[in-house]
């Protein structure tokens, strides 16, 4: 049709291209060119989409979409490139581990190769699998592999939808929400240490783990201290607080140890 500057032309057919036409191309080039040249100088108007963030996958194999990575570092720091640092912050993704990587943890929006670099959600609505531990929990953290996030009472990621039942399943997250809430009682497990003396308080030396069989902390004490001698039994429960990303015991209920009376 007439005027019809960007029309398809059959294979074969003579091109006459039109002045309109090549300026169209013209400038389609040159736009090209400059966001080229505005990206690899740094420009801030060229970003990632909000709630993504560039990531290198250091994990040591190949990632797929909505597959996890634990936060291990930035990418480039101000130091190593400046423009980039203040323009592009990009981190750099491993295996999670959830000792290290509670509520510091991306989900890939696309795949990405080992040792490449790709967008990934830092904060947000996205879908993710859960391996679900209990119907009642309300968020989720790392666990111990890049398929999937595990749930509990705690955890960077709050979960806005998922089946109700137990096990691997895909769920709706936010990431970025709060943590859960305050203080919390747990079931510590004795690993170590001594029952006190009339002269020395215990040193008793624990695992804390939540109602689901998580694994919040190792070789805890607590953080209140013991201002008192005698020997003390140790104690099946405490409570405790995430502080920074790290699981504290504030107190554990330790019971002092009794003994029949003689006659």
């Amino acid at each position: 049709m007439p005027g019809d500057v960007m029309k398809t032309v059959a294979s074969g057919s003579p091109v006459r291209p039109s002045a309109q036409w090549q300026n169209r191309v013209n400038k389609a080039v040159k736009r090209s060119e400059t966001d080229n040249r505005s990206l690899s100088a740094g420009n801030p108007a060229i970003r990632v989409p909000e709630g993504l963030i560039y990531v290198q996958n250091n994990s040591g194999a190949d990632r797929k979409r909505f597959e996890v990575l634990g936060i291990n570092d930035i990418l480039y720091s101000p130091d190593d490139n400046k423009p980039e640092f203040q323009n592009r912050p990009s981190i750099i993704g491993v295996t999670p581990i959830p000792s290290q990587h509670f509520a510091a943890f991306v989900i890939c929006a696309e795949p990405i190769a080992s040792k490449a670099v790709g967008r990934a959600w830092i904060f947000g609505i996205c879908p993710v699998q859960i391996n679900i531990q209990s119907t009642s929990d309300g968020y989720a953290d790392v666990d111990a592999t890049a398929t999937q996030l595990k749930s509990g009472n705690r955890g960077a990621a709050q979960i806005l939808w998922a089946k109700r039942a137990t096990g691997t399943q895909w769920a709706l997250v936010r990431l970025g929400a709060p943590t859960g809430g305050g203080l919390m009682r747990v079931n510590l497990t004795q690993t170590g240490g001594t029952a006190g003396s009339s002269t020395a308080p215990p040193s008793w030396v624990y695992t804390a783990n939540d109602d689901n069989g998580n694994t919040l902390g190792t070789g805890l004490t607590p953080a209140r201290g013991r201002d008192y001698n005698g020997k003390r039994n140790a104690a099946a429960y405490g409570y405790g607080e995430y502080i920074n990303g790290n699981f504290v015991l504030d107190e554990a209920w330790e019971s002092p140890t009794t003994f029949a009376c003689s006659t």
